[in-house]
Protein backbone atom coordinates (compact mmCIF):
# COMPACT_ATOMS: atom_id res chain seq x y z
CA UNK A 1 0.00 0.00 0.00
CA UNK A 2 0.70 3.50 -0.41
CA UNK A 3 2.92 5.14 2.09
CA UNK A 4 1.76 7.41 4.06
CA UNK A 5 -2.35 7.11 3.30
CA UNK A 6 -5.09 7.22 5.60
CA UNK A 7 -5.56 3.79 6.88
CA UNK A 8 -8.21 1.92 8.90
CA UNK A 9 -6.76 0.80 12.34
CA UNK A 10 -8.21 -2.10 13.17
CA UNK A 11 -6.96 -1.87 17.08
CA UNK A 12 -9.38 1.61 16.95
CA UNK A 13 -12.31 -0.32 15.61
CA UNK A 14 -12.48 1.50 12.10
CA UNK A 15 -11.14 4.98 13.04
CA UNK A 16 -8.81 6.21 10.29
CA UNK A 17 -5.59 7.23 10.98
CA UNK A 18 -1.87 8.71 9.52
CA UNK A 19 0.68 6.45 9.26
CA UNK A 20 3.62 5.15 7.79
CA UNK A 21 4.30 1.77 6.37
CA UNK A 22 7.04 -0.04 7.81
CA UNK A 23 10.20 -0.36 5.43
CA UNK A 24 10.20 -3.56 2.99
CA UNK A 25 12.84 -4.50 1.01
CA UNK A 26 11.96 -3.62 -2.59
CA UNK A 27 12.49 -5.39 -6.16
CA UNK A 28 14.59 -2.90 -7.22
CA UNK A 29 17.20 -2.96 -4.39
CA UNK A 30 19.97 -3.75 -6.36
CA UNK A 31 21.53 -1.17 -9.13
CA UNK A 32 22.03 -3.45 -12.22
CA UNK A 33 19.55 -6.13 -12.96
CA UNK A 34 20.47 -9.72 -13.50
CA UNK A 35 21.03 -10.71 -17.39
CA UNK A 36 18.58 -8.18 -18.09
CA UNK A 37 15.70 -9.63 -16.20
CA UNK A 38 13.09 -7.35 -14.32
CA UNK A 39 13.53 -6.72 -10.82
CA UNK A 40 9.65 -5.07 -10.18
CA UNK A 41 6.82 -7.08 -10.84
CA UNK A 42 5.81 -6.36 -14.54
CA UNK A 43 1.75 -5.99 -15.84
CA UNK A 44 1.85 -9.22 -17.11
CA UNK A 45 2.45 -10.86 -14.44
CA UNK A 46 0.31 -9.11 -12.18
CA UNK A 47 -3.00 -10.91 -12.65
CA UNK A 48 -1.53 -14.43 -12.87
CA UNK A 49 0.83 -14.44 -9.67
CA UNK A 50 -2.06 -12.43 -8.42
CA UNK A 51 -3.94 -15.84 -9.34
CA UNK A 52 -1.53 -18.17 -8.00
CA UNK A 53 -1.91 -16.41 -4.28
CA UNK A 54 -5.66 -17.23 -4.20
CA UNK A 55 -5.12 -20.61 -5.17
CA UNK A 56 -2.81 -21.18 -2.31
CA UNK A 57 -5.64 -19.98 0.33
CA UNK A 58 -5.09 -16.37 0.21
CA UNK A 59 -8.75 -15.76 -0.38
CA UNK A 60 -9.73 -17.03 3.32
CA UNK A 61 -10.18 -13.94 5.58
CA UNK A 62 -11.72 -13.51 8.88
CA UNK A 63 -11.16 -15.28 12.26
CA UNK A 64 -13.45 -18.87 12.62
CA UNK A 65 -15.32 -20.29 15.26
CA UNK A 66 -12.43 -22.30 16.53
CA UNK A 67 -10.36 -18.70 16.61
CA UNK A 68 -7.83 -19.26 13.99
CA UNK A 69 -7.03 -16.68 11.60
CA UNK A 70 -7.48 -17.35 7.48
CA UNK A 71 -4.56 -17.09 5.88
CA UNK A 72 -5.24 -13.64 4.07
CA UNK A 73 -6.10 -12.35 7.32
CA UNK A 74 -2.80 -13.70 8.62
CA UNK A 75 -0.77 -12.24 5.55
CA UNK A 76 -2.55 -9.31 5.93
CA UNK A 77 -1.58 -8.81 9.63
CA UNK A 78 2.06 -10.03 9.22
CA UNK A 79 2.79 -7.94 5.70
CA UNK A 80 1.17 -5.26 8.13
CA UNK A 81 -1.74 -4.49 5.27
CA UNK A 82 -5.65 -3.14 6.53
CA UNK A 83 -7.80 -5.38 3.80
CA UNK A 84 -10.93 -6.92 5.35
CA UNK A 85 -10.99 -8.98 2.05
CA UNK A 86 -10.00 -10.05 -1.01
CA UNK A 87 -11.21 -7.15 -3.10
CA UNK A 88 -9.50 -5.02 -0.85
CA UNK A 89 -6.07 -6.99 -1.39
CA UNK A 90 -6.79 -7.10 -4.44
CA UNK A 91 -6.89 -3.18 -4.68
CA UNK A 92 -3.31 -2.76 -2.59
CA UNK A 93 -1.92 -4.85 -5.05
CA UNK A 94 -2.94 -3.27 -8.03
CA UNK A 95 -2.07 0.35 -6.41
CA UNK A 96 1.53 -1.04 -5.31
CA UNK A 97 2.63 -4.38 -8.10
CA UNK A 98 5.52 -4.98 -6.00
CA UNK A 99 3.78 -5.73 -2.86
CA UNK A 100 3.07 -9.25 -4.86
CA UNK A 101 6.36 -10.30 -4.08
CA UNK A 102 6.04 -10.11 -0.28
CA UNK A 103 2.74 -11.87 -0.48
CA UNK A 104 4.47 -14.45 -2.85
CA UNK A 105 7.17 -14.79 -0.46
CA UNK A 106 4.77 -15.17 2.34
CA UNK A 107 2.81 -18.51 0.68
CA UNK A 108 6.33 -20.02 -0.12
CA UNK A 109 7.56 -19.95 3.50
CA UNK A 110 3.82 -20.67 4.82
CA UNK A 111 3.48 -23.91 2.73
CA UNK A 112 6.93 -25.04 3.20
CA UNK A 113 6.63 -25.11 6.96
CA UNK A 114 3.33 -26.45 6.97
CA UNK A 115 3.81 -29.60 4.77
CA UNK A 116 7.48 -29.70 6.60
CA UNK A 117 5.72 -30.11 10.26
CA UNK A 118 2.76 -32.09 8.70
CA UNK A 119 3.67 -33.81 5.37
CA UNK A 120 1.06 -33.28 2.11
CA UNK A 121 -1.67 -33.20 3.96
CA UNK A 122 -0.46 -29.42 5.44
CA UNK A 123 -0.73 -28.49 1.26
CA UNK A 124 -3.59 -26.12 1.26
CA UNK A 125 -3.01 -25.14 -2.32
CA UNK A 126 -5.71 -26.16 -4.36
CA UNK A 127 -3.94 -26.97 -7.55
CA UNK A 128 -3.25 -30.70 -7.98
CA UNK A 129 0.34 -32.16 -7.52
CA UNK A 130 0.58 -30.50 -4.28
CA UNK A 131 3.33 -28.56 -2.80
CA UNK A 132 5.84 -29.55 -5.97
CA UNK A 133 3.29 -28.76 -8.43
CA UNK A 134 2.49 -25.39 -6.85
CA UNK A 135 5.77 -23.71 -6.68
CA UNK A 136 6.99 -25.48 -10.05
CA UNK A 137 4.20 -23.28 -11.54
CA UNK A 138 5.47 -19.96 -9.73
CA UNK A 139 8.76 -20.82 -10.91
CA UNK A 140 7.83 -21.00 -14.35
CA UNK A 141 5.48 -17.80 -14.44
CA UNK A 142 8.45 -15.78 -13.08
CA UNK A 143 10.92 -17.75 -15.52
CA UNK A 144 8.57 -17.24 -18.73
CA UNK A 145 7.46 -13.43 -17.70
CA UNK A 146 11.22 -12.47 -17.31
CA UNK A 147 11.80 -12.29 -14.07
CA UNK A 148 14.91 -11.79 -11.80
CA UNK A 149 12.96 -14.15 -8.83
CA UNK A 150 12.64 -17.08 -8.26
CA UNK A 151 11.64 -19.67 -5.96
CA UNK A 152 14.08 -20.83 -3.30
CA UNK A 153 12.99 -24.03 -1.35
CA UNK A 154 15.52 -23.65 0.88
CA UNK A 155 15.51 -20.43 2.11
CA UNK A 156 12.16 -20.64 1.76
CA UNK A 157 10.95 -18.01 -0.50
CA UNK A 158 12.12 -15.80 -3.47
CA UNK A 159 16.00 -15.32 -4.11
CA UNK A 160 17.42 -13.35 -7.09
CA UNK A 161 18.55 -16.02 -9.60
CA UNK A 162 22.40 -15.76 -10.51
CA UNK A 163 24.02 -17.76 -13.41
CA UNK A 164 24.06 -21.53 -13.18
CA UNK A 165 27.89 -21.88 -12.53
CA UNK A 166 27.80 -19.45 -9.71
CA UNK A 167 24.07 -21.81 -7.98
CA UNK A 168 26.58 -24.47 -8.91
CA UNK A 169 29.46 -23.83 -7.55
CA UNK A 170 26.95 -22.43 -4.23
CA UNK A 171 25.72 -25.92 -3.99
CA UNK A 172 29.27 -27.42 -4.13
CA UNK A 173 30.46 -25.41 -1.28
CA UNK A 174 27.24 -26.37 1.26
CA UNK A 175 26.71 -29.81 -0.09
CA UNK A 176 28.68 -31.81 3.03
CA UNK A 177 25.44 -29.59 5.25
CA UNK A 178 28.56 -28.70 7.95
CA UNK A 179 28.84 -26.27 10.28
CA UNK A 180 30.71 -23.96 7.24
CA UNK A 181 27.61 -25.02 4.77
CA UNK A 182 24.72 -23.57 7.59
CA UNK A 183 26.38 -20.49 7.70
CA UNK A 184 26.99 -19.60 4.23
CA UNK A 185 23.22 -20.54 3.41
CA UNK A 186 22.15 -18.59 5.54
CA UNK A 187 24.59 -15.82 4.38
CA UNK A 188 23.13 -16.59 0.70
CA UNK A 189 20.09 -16.00 1.96
CA UNK A 190 20.47 -12.65 3.62
CA UNK A 191 22.36 -12.05 0.07
CA UNK A 192 19.92 -13.06 -2.64
CA UNK A 193 16.57 -13.67 -0.94
CA UNK A 194 13.56 -10.74 -1.13
CA UNK A 195 14.55 -10.15 2.52
CA UNK A 196 18.39 -8.77 1.50
CA UNK A 197 20.14 -8.00 4.48
CA UNK A 198 23.64 -6.97 4.01
CA UNK A 199 24.34 -6.95 7.50
CA UNK A 200 23.74 -10.59 8.05
CA UNK A 201 24.60 -12.17 5.01
CA UNK A 202 28.62 -10.51 5.88
CA UNK A 203 28.32 -11.76 9.72
CA UNK A 204 27.14 -14.96 8.40
CA UNK A 205 30.07 -15.49 5.62
CA UNK A 206 32.99 -14.22 8.58
CA UNK A 207 31.12 -17.57 10.35
CA UNK A 208 31.11 -19.64 7.54
CA UNK A 209 34.99 -19.18 6.66
CA UNK A 210 35.66 -19.33 10.51
CA UNK A 211 34.02 -22.87 10.27
CA UNK A 212 35.69 -24.12 6.90
CA UNK A 213 38.78 -22.85 7.49
CA UNK A 214 39.12 -23.89 11.26
CA UNK A 215 39.31 -27.98 10.78
CA UNK A 216 41.91 -27.88 8.02
CA UNK A 217 43.96 -25.18 9.75
CA UNK A 218 43.56 -25.23 13.16
CA UNK A 219 42.00 -28.19 14.03
CA UNK A 220 42.74 -28.61 18.02
CA UNK A 221 41.11 -25.38 18.29
CA UNK A 222 37.59 -25.58 18.28
CA UNK A 223 36.90 -22.37 19.25
CA UNK A 224 39.47 -20.47 16.86
CA UNK A 225 38.15 -17.25 15.46
CA UNK A 226 38.81 -16.11 11.62
CA UNK A 227 41.35 -14.26 13.04
CA UNK A 228 42.89 -17.17 14.88
CA UNK A 229 43.12 -18.95 12.03
CA UNK A 230 44.75 -16.17 9.41
CA UNK A 231 47.30 -15.92 12.22
CA UNK A 232 47.82 -20.10 12.48
CA UNK A 233 48.35 -19.55 8.89
CA UNK A 234 50.79 -17.14 8.59
CA UNK A 235 52.94 -18.35 11.20
CA UNK A 236 53.00 -21.49 9.91
CA UNK A 237 53.73 -21.63 6.34
CA UNK A 238 55.68 -24.67 7.03
CA UNK A 239 52.99 -26.89 7.96
CA UNK A 240 50.58 -26.14 4.72
CA UNK A 241 50.75 -26.60 1.19
CA UNK A 242 48.28 -25.65 -1.76
CA UNK A 243 48.04 -26.88 -5.49
CA UNK A 244 49.47 -23.17 -6.79
CA UNK A 245 53.12 -23.83 -6.03
CA UNK A 246 55.17 -20.83 -7.27
CA UNK A 247 57.49 -21.29 -10.29
CA UNK A 248 59.42 -17.53 -10.03
CA UNK A 249 60.98 -16.35 -7.30
CA UNK A 250 59.16 -13.59 -5.20
CA UNK A 251 58.86 -10.17 -6.11
CA UNK A 252 58.43 -7.40 -3.97
CA UNK A 253 57.72 -7.52 -0.11
CA UNK A 254 54.21 -8.87 0.22
CA UNK A 255 53.25 -9.04 4.13
CA UNK A 256 53.64 -11.99 5.41
CA UNK A 257 55.76 -13.06 2.45
CA UNK A 258 54.74 -16.17 1.22
CA UNK A 259 56.63 -18.91 -0.58
CA UNK A 260 53.19 -20.73 -1.58
CA UNK A 261 51.04 -18.82 -3.71
CA UNK A 262 48.12 -20.96 -2.94
CA UNK A 263 48.63 -20.30 0.00
CA UNK A 264 48.85 -16.62 0.01
CA UNK A 265 45.91 -16.29 -2.15
CA UNK A 266 43.78 -18.45 0.68
CA UNK A 267 45.10 -16.22 3.48
CA UNK A 268 44.97 -12.86 1.44
CA UNK A 269 41.11 -13.42 0.33
CA UNK A 270 39.93 -14.72 3.87
CA UNK A 271 42.01 -11.33 5.88
CA UNK A 272 40.61 -9.14 3.88
CA UNK A 273 36.83 -10.44 4.42
CA UNK A 274 37.81 -10.00 7.85
CA UNK A 275 39.72 -6.66 8.13
CA UNK A 276 36.84 -5.08 6.32
CA UNK A 277 33.98 -7.19 8.88
CA UNK A 278 32.20 -4.39 11.17
CA UNK A 279 33.57 -6.22 14.33
CA UNK A 280 37.03 -4.78 14.05
CA UNK A 281 35.75 -1.39 13.77
CA UNK A 282 36.69 1.19 16.42
CA UNK A 283 34.16 2.40 18.70
CA UNK A 284 33.44 5.83 17.60
CA UNK A 285 32.80 4.23 13.43
CA UNK A 286 31.12 1.27 13.70
CA UNK A 287 31.16 -0.46 9.40
CA UNK A 288 27.70 -1.61 8.46
CA UNK A 289 27.51 -3.45 5.50
CA UNK A 290 25.08 -2.75 2.91
CA UNK A 291 23.42 -5.85 0.60
CA UNK A 292 26.59 -4.88 -2.26
CA UNK A 293 28.68 -5.49 0.23
CA UNK A 294 27.19 -8.50 1.89
CA UNK A 295 26.97 -10.24 -1.55
CA UNK A 296 30.67 -9.48 -2.39
CA UNK A 297 31.54 -11.12 0.40
CA UNK A 298 29.25 -13.96 0.35
CA UNK A 299 30.03 -14.60 -3.79
CA UNK A 300 34.09 -14.53 -2.62
CA UNK A 301 33.68 -17.02 0.30
CA UNK A 302 32.08 -19.31 -1.97
CA UNK A 303 34.16 -19.67 -3.95
CA UNK A 304 37.08 -20.09 -1.61
CA UNK A 305 35.01 -22.55 0.59
CA UNK A 306 34.04 -24.47 -2.72
CA UNK A 307 37.88 -25.11 -3.80
CA UNK A 308 39.01 -25.63 0.03
CA UNK A 309 36.14 -28.50 0.03
CA UNK A 310 38.14 -30.26 -3.05
CA UNK A 311 41.18 -30.10 -0.83
CA UNK A 312 42.95 -27.09 -2.37
CA UNK A 313 44.84 -26.55 0.75
CA UNK A 314 46.72 -29.02 2.95
CA UNK A 315 48.08 -29.35 6.39
CA UNK A 316 50.77 -31.77 6.92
Amino acid sequence: MARGRDVVDPISLGTRVRRQDPPRVKIGMVEAEPSGLDLEICPHLLEPLFEWCLNNGVDSFGIGADGSAGRGTQICVELRLTCRDIDDLRGAVQESPDLLIDLVDWIIRSEQELVTEFGNEGFVGSQGGGIEQSFQTLDTLLERGGSAWKVDRELPGLSLRVSVPEQNLFEEATEPGDSASRHLRTAWAAAWGSKADGQKAYDETVKALEAALRKDVSPDNETATLGTVLGDIASQQGRFSSRLQRTRPLTGKPHPEFEDAGLQLVHGVADSIWRAHHRHGNSDRRVVHDVEQGRDAVTIAVALIAIQRRGFLTRF
